[in-house]
């Protein structure tokens, strides 16, 4: 990831709320609803975090989080223009992941990624996945789209500073919350409004508050943008009071039916 995000491109991509307006126009004529758009921003998150966690080698995980969380970002800035019509995202996901992991420094091989998809998709509890050769193409599309912002800054460093900062780093509830939060915060889109930093700060304010910690006295001697914290901690808590049940394989492939999605290579 890069090492500053004031001089990342990811800071020179950030979008604005009123970018959104139109960014599913398309999946909306086409009979989606935006609860319906949601769950499938919610469940494809949740297919990348699944092949994350399935993926493996000799013991060791070949999806690390530092990747899932960067092919995440792809995938929302991929459909933050035209929706889900414009690709479809059965592809797509796996080709955020295959490309991330290569940005990263941490590739897999390709049929290792397909060999987990299928895994997976065996299990009943996701979709079967596209063809390899469906993946590859999707990756193009994906590169074209975001060759400007593959390098991503990671809110991590500025969470684990945070909580040390603040006097937390040795509260376990509280840092498990916070990471817990980190961790949800990829199912909203705030990655592509707010700097890294501000996330993570949103992330152990809501923390500790949740925890019954005061941390006002710390938080108003910050050089933050306090506005934004709160905008971002709004945000998190009303994505995770809308994340219900992830909706089922059968569920996805009815939504994505409506879309008339090309065929795939």
């Amino acid at each position: 990831m890069a090492a500053n995000y004031w001089l990342s491109s990811q800071r020179a991509c950030a979008l604005q709320p009123s970018d959104f307006h139109t960014s599913h126009a398309k999946d909306l004529e086409s009979g989606l609803a935006w609860r319906q758009i949601n769950q499938l921003y919610q469940y494809f998150f949740k297919y990348m975090t699944a092949m994350g966690c399935v993926a493996r080698k000799d013991g060791a995980p070949l999806l690390r989080r530092r990747v899932v969380s960067t092919a995440a970002l792809y995938f929302r800035w991929f459909y933050a223009d035209d929706g889900f019509a414009g690709a479809d995202p059965r592809a797509l996901s796996l080709a955020a992941l295959f490309l991330a992991s290569k940005v990263e420094e941490m590739p897999v091989h390709a049929k290792g990624l397909m060999h987990t998809a299928t895994t997976l998709g065996s299990s009943g509890r996701w979709h079967a996945p596209a063809a390899l050769a469906a993946v590859l193409a999707a990756e193009a599309q994906l590169v074209a789209k975001v060759n400007v912002a593959l390098l991503v800054f990671d809110p991590i460093p500025s969470l684990l500073e945070g909580l040390t900062a603040a006097g937390l780093q040795a509260n376990q509830a509280v840092t498990r919350t916070a990471w817990a939060l980190l961790n949800d915060s990829y199912l909203s889109r705030c990655h592509l409004l707010h700097p890294p930093h501000t996330i993570a700060l949103a992330c152990i304010v809501l923390a500790a508050g949740a925890h019954g910690i005061d941390i006002e006295e710390w938080v108003a001697g910050l050089q933050a943008d306090h506005a934004q914290v709160y905008e971002v901690g709004r945000s998190l808590l009303g994505t995770l009071a809308e994340c219900s049940a992830t909706i089922t394989p059968d569920t996805c492939l009815r939504y994505l039916a409506l879309l008339r999605l090309p065929v795939s290579p």
